[in-house]
């Protein structure tokens, strides 16, 4: 299967499963059964998840062949595999184990029993999770960890979309759902080695620090604010050093936890849109009031400075990030286009229709935005930057992407 094909398949299934409403038909036993926070968030997360991984039909022949296999059982003595069943397709060997029954076939046939029905799928949920929290001897979770546990297998059923990353679309696309991390002790990579590195990476911090807090005090409506710094080496195209600077440093994933991006995502667009059109980098647009509509709506975004400049050059207009000429040269290239460059950069969430997307109006992990970033490191090839332990998948080509 070509990696393209791959990636249009990755980026469907990651839109289904935050458009899934399957879980909702469940909230009445979920919130008697007084899941805590992060279990509520969970087990929702799993329904949306498995439902789109496995249609009703796929779950119905599976109960049903688990069913036969179960009563032959009986006959033989020889346990059945360890089928998954019900709406959290828990495996029926694996329940056991998590309530520390005995495996025999009447254990087998009950459990079974109790997995097919939505009450007992949740109580069991409950006690899996309750099991994986001593077994790593915590009393919070990671959607890795988490994900290794319940799963079992690095990405959902047919797909290249690893399970924690399925995880993490479904619990974003959950009201008032309990943020939980990728991967603990991820909030800092102290992978700076020799001591220019880290004089450096110390100099950063403290810079950003300091900025932060003029930011902070100068604010009128004492918003708290919050930023992730990354370091990222140029030759190994890998993350050397990254801090976050905010509140509650420690429970922040500075590396996975999706932000809203804003300008960031100026640089993609104007790279795109340079590549597109082959055009020098003092083509004039006119920076003056302009309207779009976005879902029906009329709107006006303004510029930072609620100034207007008039003809002001491509250069001029990225340097100094003008709204304005943003959403003009998203109008010329097109959103599709532009969401298709994204597409190819690695980021796969579900992307806004709406001329807004100049302006950044989407939520992104920093291993995104640095693949964003990378024609610039690189020259202009695009090329995806990770830590040791990404999971990440690579985008789909290593084409130039800035025309000199």
């Amino acid at each position: 299967m070509s990696d393209r094909i791959i990636q249009a398949r990755r980026a469907l299934i990651l839109e289904q499963i935050a458009g899934s409403s399957s879980a909702k038909p469940l909230f009445r036993h979920i919130n008697k059964l007084s899941f805590s926070a992060e279990a509520r968030t969970l087990v929702i997360a799993v329904i949306k998840v498995e439902s789109t991984a496995r249609p009703w039909w796929f779950r119905l022949v599976e109960s049903t062949v688990a069913l036969v296999a179960a009563v032959l059982s009986l006959l033989t003595g020889h346990l059945p595999r360890n089928y998954t069943v019900g709406p959290l397709q828990v495996g029926i060997k694996t329940s056991l184990e998590w309530t520390n029954s005995k495996l025999t076939p009447l254990n087998y046939i009950l459990r079974l029993i109790l997995l097919l029905q939505v009450k007992g799928s949740l109580r069991i949920f409950k006690c899996g999770y309750r099991f994986h929290l001593r077994s790593i001897r915590t009393n919070k979770t990671s959607l890795v960890k988490f994900s290794d546990f319940y799963n079992g297998k690095p990405s959902i059923n047919n797909s290249s979309v690893p399970y924690h990353e399925a995880l993490l679309v479904a619990i974003e696309s959950i009201e008032g759902a309990s943020m939980i991390d990728i991967a603990r002790d991820d909030n800092r990579l102290n992978l700076v080695q020799t001591d220019k590195e880290k004089d450096s990476a110390l100099a950063l911090e403290q810079a950003v620090k300091k900025r932060l807090h003029s930011i902070q005090e100068s604010s009128k409506d004492g918003e708290l604010i919050s930023a992730v710094v990354v370091l990222c080496s140029n030759r190994t195209r890998k993350v050397i050093h990254s801090i976050y600077v905010g509140e509650n440093v420690e429970q922040r994933p500075a590396l996975q936890q999706r932000r809203l991006v804003g300008s960031i995502l100026k640089v993609p667009l104007y790279t795109c849109y340079i590549d597109q059109f082959k055009l020098p980098i003092d083509e004039t647009f006119i920076d003056k009031p302009i309207q779009v509509i976005s879902d029906g709506q009329v709107l006006q975004p303004r510029n930072a400075d609620h100034k207007y400049r008039g003809p002001v050059t491509i250069q001029h207009s990225f340097a100094y990030s003008i709204n304005t000429v943003a959403l003009q040269i998203l109008e010329k290239l097109k959103v599709e286009r532009f969401i298709s460059y994204l597409r190819k950069s690695g980021v796969h969430v579900p992307l806004p229709n709406s001329p807004l997307l100049a302006l950044g109006a989407v939520h992104l992990t920093i291993w995104e935005v640095l693949a964003l970033f990378s024609p610039i490191m690189t020259g202009g090839y695009l090329s995806w930057v990770a830590n040791g332990d990404s999971r990440q998948i690579s985008p789909l080509n290593n084409l130039t992407l800035i025309h000199k």
